[in-house]
């Protein structure tokens, strides 16, 4: 039963919302090309998603070289999203991001990246957090002991407020998360508020935006955290401009407003400053552990794009959406038995995932 003190603070952020809803006006989105697109944003509603996860880590590239990553990662992947399945829960699929930093000379010395997942409801986002990180180990090693994070893995699982997807997965190009801690009493419960908005304001605003690819909001119930999911399309910079793509991409996400102002507005809500970033591009796209892996800011699929990928010649056999490596496409990497289902002799779970599994 809600505390008559819950239930004024829930009346006063009601209250409050309202104002500002009215004081500051959403985009005109009659004004905007994508207008009859978003006449009716319900129709963008993802479905079946119940439950997301956002991790972060950072990757030292003097212990994992840059080069290596796509290899590493792809690996990681396919291990871990079938430990996922094997355990009977349903992760969807996974964005992963990252954010190089260099130093004054240029070299790249550190990747802040980590996972994006969807999954069919909190509780599987939650026993992948709990259950298939901790539990997974490579060469001995666990995933979060890896030498290259210096233990800077962090994982926070979120329930579903409202998730909406207004362009196709190869509209991915870069993510970003804001964050609030909510400061309020103990019995209140904001879900309410944040699903009101959602459907009144947050969804309208993001399809408007009209450089968005999905938009998502999230709550976190054991953290008390309300994170806002963005994942923006490409930005090509203008004619004659020698920006870099990927520059201008992350640039354009990173400085877009939250999709609702009311969240900085309302007391109840204290926006969370980033360690280090808030906005990535986005390194790799998963569908399932056994589906081709998309990277859309390498060069194999966009021209210029700086991040690395699976290769041919990096000793591990993977399949990529631009590269389906096979012993006749890549026999450097591929046994002739790899993707039988059957680690045999010479298969190794770095050298064929898709067949071996970790011990």
């Amino acid at each position: 039963m809600t505390s008559t003190k819950s239930r004024a603070w829930w009346l006063a952020a009601i209250a409050i919302a309202g104002c500002a809803t009215q004081a500051d006006e959403p985009t005109a989105i009659e004004d905007l090309d994508r207008a009859p697109a978003c006449a009716d944003t319900a129709r963008y509603e993802l479905r079946g998603v119940g439950g997301e996860q956002f991790n972060t880590l950072s990757v030292d590239t003097s212990i994992l070289p840059l080069s290596a990553v796509g290899k590493v990662l792809a690996n990681d992947q396919i291990h871990m999203l079938r430990a996922a399945a094997d355990d009977g829960l349903a992760v969807l699929d996974k964005h992963v991001p990252a954010y190089v930093i260099m130093d004054a000379t240029g070299n790249v010395t550190s990747v802040e990246s980590g996972g994006f997942y969807q999954c069919a409801t909190y509780a599987d986002c939650l026993g992948y957090l709990t259950e298939v990180i901790p539990n997974y180990v490579l060469d001995g090693v666990a995933f979060t002991a890896r030498p290259e994070f210096h233990d800077s893995f962090s994982g926070h699982a979120y329930e579903v407020v409202g998730a909406a997807q207004f362009q196709d997965i190869p509209a991915d190009y870069a993510i970003k998360i804001t964050k609030w801690k909510l400061n309020a009493p103990a019995a209140f419960d904001p879900r309410p508020l944040l699903e009101a908005l959602w459907l009144a304001n947050t969804r309208h605003e993001a399809c408007a935006r009209g450089t968005l690819a999905q938009a998502h909001l999230a709550w976190s119930p054991t953290e008390q955290v309300v994170a806002e999911i963005t994942i923006g399309d490409i930005v090509q910079p203008a004619a004659g401009d020698p920006t870099p793509y990927f520059v201008e991409t992350l640039g354009a996400l990173a400085a877009q407003p939250v999709l609702d102002p009311i969240l900085d507005q309302l007391p109840i809500f204290e926006r969370i400053a980033p360690p280090v970033t808030d906005t990535y591009l986005v390194l790799t796209y998963w569908p399932g552990a056994f589906d081709p892996s998309r990277w859309p800011n390498s060069a194999s699929t966009t021209p210029g794009g700086p991040l690395p990928e699976p290769f041919c010649g990096d000793g591990s056999c993977n399949q990529t959406v631009t590269d389906h490596e096979t012993h006749t496409s890549c026999p450097a990497d591929c046994l002739a038995s790899c993707g039988n289902g059957v680690c045999d002799v010479g298969e190794t779970p770095d050298t064929c995932a898709i067949d071996c599994l970790p011990h």
